[in-house]
This record gives structure tokens, sequence and C-alpha cells, in this order.
């Protein structure tokens, strides 16, 4: 799949919001419990290995804010990296966004091999796991 297809096969799925800036793509869609949650769809580089020659985009979805100054408390951190080892898609890590840092939920993906179903399935489960956790945590349906 081309990365610019991205935009348009999501723009299909019904009340999905699609908007493309930057070289990223952003998916807004509405989830059963009447909340919204926002999937990032980024490049992040490209990999040649075992006859594969591929773009890689990342696929990640924010939960919650982390104060500047402060850190994950510890029971936290463990409770996620936990979490990690039995996650069918994705992983809790901490990423930045204009000098900002957030909790979120990252997936990578080639470009080479991904389909329709693979795509729209990614952004599904990442936006539900991690707006389950945004409910769980601050009951507020920021992003």
């Amino acid at each position: 799949m081309e990365f610019d297809l991205i935009r348009e096969h999501l723009a299909t799925q019904p009340n999905w919001a699609v908007t493309v800036e930057d070289h990223t793509v952003q998916v807004r869609l509405p989830l059963a419990d009447g909340r919204t949650q926002a999937v990032t769809i980024r490049r992040v580089g490209h990999v040649d290995a075992m006859g594969v020659s591929s773009e890689v985009i990342e696929f990640s979805s924010i939960v919650v804010e982390v104060p500047a100054g402060k850190t994950i408390p510890p029971p936290l951190a463990l409770r996620l990296l936990q979490t990690n080892s039995r996650m069918l898609f994705g992983a809790w890590g901490l990423g930045e966004h204009d000098g900002r840092q957030f909790l979120a939920i990252y997936e990578s993906a080639l470009l080479a091999t991904l389909d329709v179903e693979e795509l729209v399935t990614f952004v599904t489960v990442l936006a539900t796991e991690a707006d389950r956790l945004e409910h769980e945590w601050g009951g507020e349906d920021v992003w």
C-alpha cells in the first residue's frame, strides 16, 4: 500500500473523520460508548531485510499528557510493561509532540504488506485500547 492511499481507505469507514497534515494522517473514530479516539499514522523509516524492502509507518493513540517535570509513577509503569507482554497489537510507550510528553499506545507496520483490512484493524484496536485506559484513568474524553 502507498502511504498516500491510507487517507482514502480510512475515509471509507462510516463516521471516521480523516485529516492529513505535515505527512501524517489523523483519524478520529467513534467508539461504541459514544466516546471518540484519535489515531495518528506517520512515516517513521524504511527497512531492508530478508528480501523485503518497505517503508515503515507508526500508528499512535494518546491516552494522557504527562505533566511537565513529572514522571509516570513506578506502579503504573510496571503495570504498562506487564500489559505490553499480553497485548495482541501495540505497546504502551512515552512519546513527545510539540515539546510535551504523552503516554500513548504504538504499533508499527510495513507498507509493503499492509492491506486495507489490517489498516482498519490496527486503527480500531489501538483506538479502543487507548480510550479504555483514558476512560479508566481520567474519565474525560480528551484524546
